[in-house]
């Protein structure tokens, strides 16, 4: 028999509970800390594809250990660089010759950490738990609520929080909560959000070169160009949710450029198996096959 209890961690911070708590219990020489048969943070992840050429047919593997220890790591870098900031900002207004050299060596700080921090996650996965705020505990003993000593074990992990019942939950609770659909995601960046300016000078010199061309093949080219323009692939996803079943894609503005995140299973769906997103990905392309899988007859969402 087995038993499950909640446990309240700050949100964002389930994986490193889950591992501070793992460790705690390791290392300590109480008996009952031998009752602990695992953690679950029920963690998923968000692969990022837009510096590579991707296809359907790439694995996305379960997280191992080398994962979590790269997303620890560079969550401990960003808590860092908050911290580098925060010095940075109570220094701003003085000007006296002493604060002015600590700014520049904080900025200095700055820039070398947020580029190490750009150059770590270009190869590492975002993890995130599916129930975001909370862990489960499971007991190899069948226990009516968690032991007093395993409860004073678990408390002094920093990220904890609290224990929402130290009676253990239910099964048929517990069931719900691996039924939970856990799955990997692929966040796609697209191209720099351009400014209108840009746009309207743009449009005019396609304009210009599709009337002044004799190819027919060309004026079609700098025409359809001119219509990607006019395309906002946010504003373009956005509005096809409103109307079909693809809710679980997001689309929204990050560092500049357009961005979509999307289940694997999705991806796979727009991007079959005989074809290759080019690189750099198109967000033209993509709502094109989006619509396309949408509305043809011959593709059919679950």
């Amino acid at each position: 028999m087995m038993t499950f209890f909640a446990v309240q961690v700050k949100t964002g911070h389930e994986i490193k509970a889950k591992e501070m708590i793992l460790h705690v219990f390791k290392k300590t020489n109480c008996h009952e800390a031998s009752l602990l048969r695992a953690v679950y943070a029920l963690e998923s992840y968000t692969e990022y594809v837009s510096h590579r050429e991707i296809n359907p047919d790439i694995d996305f593997p379960n997280l191992d250990k080398k994962d979590i220890s790269a997303s620890l790591y560079l969550d401990g870098l960003k808590e860092s660089l908050s911290n580098l900031k925060k010095q940075y900002e109570k220094l701003k207004s003085y000007k006296d010759f002493e604060s002015k050299k600590m700014k520049k060596e904080l900025y200095e700080k700055i820039t070398k950490l947020v580029n190490h921090i750009n150059t770590i996650r270009k190869d590492s996965k975002k993890i995130k738990a599916a129930l975001p705020g909370y862990i489960l505990l499971e007991l190899k003993a069948d226990l009516l609520y968690l032991p007093n000593t395993l409860w004073q074990l678990i408390k002094y992990c920093p990220a904890v929080i609290a224990i929402p019942s130290k009676y253990s939950i239910p099964k048929e609770e517990m069931n719900q909560f691996f039924e939970i659909t856990i799955e990997p995601e692929i966040e796609i960046e697209f191209e720099v959000v351009k400014d209108y300016k840009e746009i309207i000078k743009k449009k005019k010199e396609l304009v210009h070169a599709a009337n002044k061309t004799d190819d027919k093949e060309k004026e079609k080219s700098f025409l359809k160009e001119f219509d990607n323009l006019e395309q906002d692939i946010v504003s373009e996803v956005n509005k096809l949710k409103e109307s079909t079943v693809i809710e679980k894609i997001r689309a929204f503005i990050k560092n500049k450029k357009e961005t979509i995140s999307l289940p694997v299973s999705l991806f796979k769906k727009i991007y079959p198996r005989s074809d290759k997103m080019p690189s750099p990905p198109l967000s033209s392309t993509f709502v094109d096959r989006l619509k396309l899988l949408i509305f043809s007859k011959k593709v059919a969402l679950e």
